[in-house]
């Protein structure tokens, strides 16, 4: 026998000793075997961007279509939505209709799957465009967890996902999904009212702010000096993974000396709330010497528990004084009540100037006072020194069920999965490792 033609059948037979070939219209395919997913980061989105499946830039966004494996057969469709975004990075509710290299792909890593084997054509499976992507999602930290989802072009497939991650209820101004309700006041540019799990203990008194300027003396404004440009956020989406909502401030101080513009856009999932807080402060040459923004809880959050990466074996929140380290910075901090726990993480790197922590547990009022009187746990950054007038701030809000006997303090962790948000990679199916070898008739 010639030695080509017995190498061939020693490859066969080994393939087949393996368990790994499968005829395939007239091939045979070895393949790689299907990957479990081992992906553990549950509360986070997954974003891809068009650019990154630039082979279906300018396909109408109601065309688009996420799937998953379950490891035995293909899953169902999850929840996912497209988010169009303008020139300048704002988020529209509608602007083309179409993918562009910047509309965002959104849908959650919990219900990501496993790795389809290469074996599995998805066109031979669902009526789609051959045009598809594998979406390959790693954990940074630990770039071996991985999970996986399909993402697909069809004109005739309908969208057969079921759930809606969170909601927004406009006249309210109120954010709501099981994990968490949180309120936005009229008052100010900020929250008030957080509600964990379903229950009816609302946490939080408001969201604080403290600008200190020099001008003939020294003035304190307060977040009531900045109400809303208007009374209720502008929603953009309330999609079935996210919400997305806008809100804007524009306030003058001292005859227009100074001015300050903030504008924030907020991202709700079922476990997560981020916001992105753009600011500018023009002080017309008048010394600002701080600049604070604080969570205040309410009085109901006493006999809660206060960590950050300085008080590690944490404090109680009941209004009476604690120390708490202003240096160095944390770059977060964690509060568990009875009813759950939230973390919140925030990168004030690109403020510049000096930053430290605060922290007030004292049911005397400070003065200026605002929201309910006194400070329960209230937590925050102080900006002092020579920081910038235009900067951005990034943070998230994690929540948790209550510890229920496992580790309670956990923002170490969270601030790990803020700084290394999940990782994708988008296939095109050719790229799927595969090998082909001839079938031998006789």
């Amino acid at each position: 026998m010639h030695k080509t033609y017995k190498h061939l059948l020693l490859v066969l037979a080994l393939a087949a000793c393996l368990g790994l070939i499968s005829a395939l219209a007239g091939q045979i395919i070895v393949s790689a075997a299907s990957q479990p997913k081992t992906l553990d980061r549950n509360l986070e989105p997954v974003v891809v961007t068009g650019s990154n499946v630039a082979a279906l830039i300018d396909a109408p966004v109601g065309q688009l279509f996420v799937y998953t494996y379950t490891g035995a057969s293909l899953g169902g469709q999850i929840p996912m939505q497209v988010d169009e975004v303008i020139a300048g990075g704002s988020y529209t509710a509608a602007e083309d209709g179409r993918l562009d290299s910047n509309d965002e792909i959104v849908f959650m890593a919990a219900d990501l799957g496993a790795r389809l084997p290469a074996t599995v054509s998805l066109t031979t499976t669902l009526p789609i465009s051959s045009t598809w992507y594998e979406i390959e999602v790693y954990d940074p930290t630990v770039p071996a967890k991985k999970a996986w989802a399909y993402l697909v072009r069809s004109a005739s497939l309908a969208s057969t996902a079921s759930g809606d991650y969170a909601g927004y209820n406009a006249p309210n101004r109120r954010i709501t999904s099981g994990q968490y309700t949180a309120e936005f006041t009229t008052t100010h540019a900020g929250l008030e009212n957080l509600r964990l799990n379903g229950t009816s203990t609302d946490i939080l008194d408001r969201t604080k702010l403290r600008v200190v300027v020099n001008f003939f003396g020294t003035f304190t404004f307060t977040e009531d000096d900045l109400p809303p440009t208007n009374p209720n956020p502008l929603l953009i989406k309330d999609g079935p993974v996210r919400v997305v909502l806008q809100r804007d401030v524009q306030q003058s101080f001292l005859s227009g000396a100074v001015s300050a513009n903030l504008s924030t856009t907020y991202f709700a999932y079922a476990s997560l709330l981020q916001a992105t807080a753009r600011i500018s402060l023009t002080t017309g040459g008048i010394s600002v010497s701080s600049v604070r923004t604080s969570f205040d809880f309410d009085s109901d959050a006493a006999g809660a528990t206060f960590f950050n990466a300085n008080t590690p074996a944490g404090v109680t929140i009941n209004g009476v004084p604690d120390t708490v380290a202003a240096t160095p910075l944390s770059g977060w901090f964690q509060v568990s009540h009875p009813t759950g726990r939230l973390i919140q993480i925030t990168n004030s790197a690109a403020a510049g100037g000096t930053r430290q922590n605060f922290y007030r547990d004292n049911s005397a009022p400070e003065s200026p006072d605002t929201g309910q009187p006194g400070s329960f746990g209230e937590s925050g950054i102080v900006y002092s020194g020579n920081f910038n007038s235009n900067f951005v701030l990034r943070s998230s809000i994690f929540f948790l069920p209550p510890a229920g006997g496992g580790s309670d303090n956990t923002g170490a962790v969270y601030e790990q999965f803020f700084d290394h948000p999940l990782a994708t990679i988008a296939h095109l199916p050719p790229d799927f490792p595969r090998v082909y070898l001839p079938i031998i008739t006789r």
